[in-house]
């Protein structure tokens, strides 16, 4: 009885009839819904009127909700603090912050480094130019068009192996709450701003279990597994991780992907130590939101 929803209908008294209208997505996570209809009687007691069931099978393709469930993944873990849903649609991230070989800025839910933080940008500029400008305090269009981007947020150098992410605090050009990264936050922080985030980490993710695919990967909540993998650790990580099961004479499947992965990943690689509380996330939500 935790997750009951009430929907209040509407009653036309000329036709002597009454209707309720509900909202699809909350009844999209796969599983039976039981539906009750209760209505008041002329003594204004609440009185069962009937039920019936809805069924939501468990995807078996890459559909719309698939998509939702991955984005909602992405975000949980890149920004979200492994909270299912949650998303930081403002998130700012210095650079030097996540390694000290990223000299450029991170922003958005969606972990955008670098060009890619350029990217999503331009969209917004694009789509609303009226609301950019309006937001714009610290010339971040003029930075969109003339800066280097693989290095925005710092002066470019490359810190020494024997040198920690600290050491560049003194590197940094833009850093947090400063006048660009608050106009940054700004911009990718409104509505468009929150769309295209949205549709640019779906387009994101529908070619990376598309590429799992083209590996061999056909079962469905193994390709999103790998997904997350491909965002967290690039293509050759990915496809690391799926030869090894190959290798290995196993099913692709995500227990399986998981199980080699940590045989085989050490040091810095996707399935190393640091990252495991992350996958681990990953496929309780794929267990659960996908079956």
């Amino acid at each position: 009885q935790d997750d009951v929803r009430w929907y209040t209908g509407t009653v036309d008294s000329s036709k002597n009839t009454s209707s309720v209208s509900y909202n699809s997505t909350d009844f999209s996570t796969f599983g039976k819904y039981y539906i009750d209809i209760y209505g008041m009687n002329m003594a204004g007691e609440l009185v069962y009127l009937g039920g019936t069931t809805y069924t939501v099978d468990a995807p078996t393709e890459y559909d719309a909700y698939a998509a939702s469930v991955m984005r909602n993944i992405i975000y949980a873990v890149e920004t979200g603090g492994q909270i299912y849903g949650n998303a930081r649609y403002n998130d700012f991230t210095e650079a030097f912050t996540n390694s000290k070989t990223e000299r450029a800025i991170t922003i958005g839910a969606g972990c955008w480094y670098a060009t890619e933080a350029r990217r999503l940008l331009t969209l917004i500029r694009q789509e609303d130019p009226e609301l950019f400008a309006s937001l714009d305090t610290a010339e971040i269009g003029k930075d969109i068009d003339s800066a280097d981007w693989t290095i925005y947020g710092s002066d470019g150098v490359v810190l020494s192996a024997d040198q920690t992410k600290e050491d560049g605090y003194s590197h940094r050009t833009i850093t947090d709450g400063s006048p660009k990264a608050v106009a940054i936050q700004n911009i990718i922080s409104t509505d468009v701003g929150i769309a295209i985030q949205d549709m640019l980490v779906e387009e994101q993710m529908a070619v990376y279990v598309e590429e799992a695919e083209e590996l061999g990967v056909t079962d469905l909540k193994a390709r999103m597994f790998c997904a997350n993998l491909r965002h967290l650790g690039g293509y050759g990580g990915m496809r690391r991780v799926i030869n090894n099961c190959k290798n290995e004479g196993l099913e692709l499947t995500m227990d399986n992907l998981w199980a080699v992965m940590l045989k085989y990943d050490t040091g810095n690689q996707v399935g190393a130590p640091l990252y495991r509380t992350r996958h681990q996330k990953v496929m309780e939500w794929l267990n659960e939101y996908i079956g």
